[in-house]
């Protein structure tokens, strides 16, 4: 209580103090004295609610400024789990925590938003390369290796490697919950692929005895070297789903309006509009994407993508760790207009194919029971490549 009443003393009376030095009038004394008076006792209690998380290789102990706390064993937690919020500004954010079964005792490990690379270390790599104008072979290696872990970082990659490291140094299992459902593998199984689990008998090599969607189709085709591989095409738009009505809307109005009016421009611009859907199934049509599955890798690609957009990949089987669903409806992924137009719609998920190096989206536009369809048969074929 005396505690209480000399920070009431403190926050106040210099506020006050201050007030009536400046000449103010009794009320608006009374106001800035208010004003301090709960500045200070949020500090305060925002200190005494503060907690303090100690983890040790046997047990994890809570302590707070107000003296409470607790304390278990290590081996009561589940495990180091990943999971992905998206904020209210629908950025999405990485979360990893220690999970217990009691909600109060989950202790917060990690966090941080994706998509975000540090700029003071992005525009010091850019310096060193324009002053390296006679960069010997050891410089470019070291400034590749750089600009990979800064990509890595923007990416949201290097978030795995710490939900990996911890779950490893803490020796528990990691759980993965990023795609709805969660997913735990102990810490010898970190690093095993989906090739090394079906060895082991941990993953089933049974085909999917249904027929591929219409939005996908498959066939045997000559790969490498005259190797047999698995093609698959994806014949579903990648592009959002009210472009059509929007564009029917739009150009039907303008050419009524033109006709009424008698002028041609709205009639041409009604046409232009109406036509873009039109261009945009002929554009579907001549660059469909394809996954191929050899024996050793799998290939992506995406005609329709150029430039700085393209993202064309290759990736071993042996590096293949996990597939999964993942909503795609974020910044890292496609852009406003894109999440606006198919948000509750069909087509806003991705297939993530996962390996230590990063993780890579496939399969947008295609509705859920495609993409679970084609995640059951990515895995029956890594299993019995």
């Amino acid at each position: 209580m005396i505690l209480l009443v000399g920070v009431l003393i403190w926050t106040g009376g210099i506020p006050m103090a201050l007030a009536i030095s400046e000449g103010m009038v009794p009320s608006i004394a009374l106001i800035v004295m208010a004003l301090g008076v709960i500045v200070g006792l949020r500090g305060l209690f925002a200190k005494s609610a503060a907690r303090v998380f100690e983890v040790t290789d046997k047990e994890v102990r809570q302590t707070s400024g107000r003296g409470s706390g607790w304390s278990e064993p290590l081996s009561n937690f589940r495990g180091v789990r990943w999971r992905r919020r998206i904020t209210a500004e629908d950025k999405p954010r990485h979360v990893l925590e220690l999970v217990h079964s009691d909600p109060s005792r989950i202790v917060p490990l990690f966090a941080r938003a994706s998509g975000r690379a540090n700029r003071l270390d992005s525009l010091r790599l850019a310096r060193e390369v324009f002053s390296s104008a006679k960069a010997g072979e050891t410089d470019t290696s070291r400034f590749q290796g750089e600009a990979s872990r800064l990509v890595r970082q923007a990416t949201g990659d290097d978030v795995r490697d710490v939900w990996e490291g911890l779950a490893a140094l803490l020796g528990v299992p990691a759980i993965d919950s990023r795609g709805g459902e969660e997913e735990s593998r102990a810490v010898a199984d970190l690093d095993k692929s989906i090739a090394d689990l079906a060895s082991e008998g941990r993953v089933s090599r049974d085909w999917d005895d249904r027929p591929p969607p219409q939005t996908l189709h498959v066939e045997r085709v000559t790969g490498e070297e005259g190797a047999e591989a698995l093609r698959i095409e994806i014949l579903a738009s990648e592009h959002p789903w009210a472009i059509k009505p929007i564009s029917y809307g739009v150009g039907g109005l303008c050419i009524v309006t033109g006709l009424y009016t008698f002028q041609f421009g709205a009639v041409l611009a009604g046409a232009i509009f109406i036509g873009i859907p039109f261009a945009l199934n002929w554009m579907d049509e001549k660059s469909r994407r394809t996954i191929t599955i050899t024996r050793k890798k799998l290939s992506y690609t995406n005609p329709a993508k150029q430039g700085t957009r393209r993202k064309d990949f290759s990736v071993a089987l042996s590096d293949i760790e996990r597939i999964h669903i993942q909503d795609a409806l974020d910044r890292d992924t496609h852009g406003t207009l894109n999440r606006v137009l198919n948000r509750g719609q069909f087509g806003n998920k991705n297939l993530i194919i996962s390996s230590d190096q990063r993780e890579r989206q496939i399969g947008y536009g295609l509705d859920d029971n495609a993409l679970e369809w084609l995640r059951a048969y990515i895995v029956a074929a890594i299993a019995n490549a």
